[in-house]
């Protein structure tokens, strides 16, 4: 009978071990998975927030990053920099392009590589009597009456090269 009571002591001893372990691994367990799964979830954050187009967020380094988390959290903020300079570049280099185009008396108009009309200034809209809205996107010689400036947009097409001419009034 007293080896009966020291087995199931001895048992029960090792049942409330086995828990203990099983308790705190799983604590390290959660602390881990959480140590990883955060930095994650910020990265997904910040990638989301660029998505939509906010390329001010930025990831908090944390102490318990990872390496490669850590820096693919520095890359993707260096990238959201880069990105929103740039995209402010453009926006100041269009903002510019079209003062310049609005005052200049001559009628311009640009094509992309199919002929399609990418922007027209006002001169242009004025003297062909076109509109950027019934223009661009569509090639200039099914929206321009003057057969002889879509033959000349069509060379320049053609040959890749920016044409000039003056064209008088029919």
């Amino acid at each position: 009978h007293a080896a009966n009571v020291v087995h199931r002591d001895v048992a029960a001893r090792n049942v409330m071990l086995a828990l203990l372990a099983t308790g705190i691994g799983a604590v390290l367990l959660y602390w881990s998975i959480r140590n990883v799964i955060s930095p994650l979830a910020a990265i997904a954050r910040a990638a989301e927030a660029m998505a939509r187009g906010s390329y001010d967020h930025r990831i908090a380094a944390t102490e318990f990053d990872e390496a490669a988390i850590s820096s693919l959290g520095k890359a993707l903020n260096s990238i959201s920099g880069d990105l929103a300079a740039r995209l402010n570049a453009i926006a100041q280099d269009r903002d510019c392009l079209e003062t310049v185009l609005a005052a200049t008396l001559e009628g311009v108009i640009a094509l992309d590589s199919e002929g399609k009309v990418i922007l027209m200034n006002q001169a242009a809209q004025r003297l062909l009597s076109l509109s950027p809205e019934t223009s661009v996107g569509r090639p200039l010689r099914e929206t321009c009456r003057s057969a002889s400036l879509a033959g000349l947009a069509g060379e320049a097409v053609t040959a890749n090269e920016l044409r000039t001419a003056e064209l008088k009034e029919a």
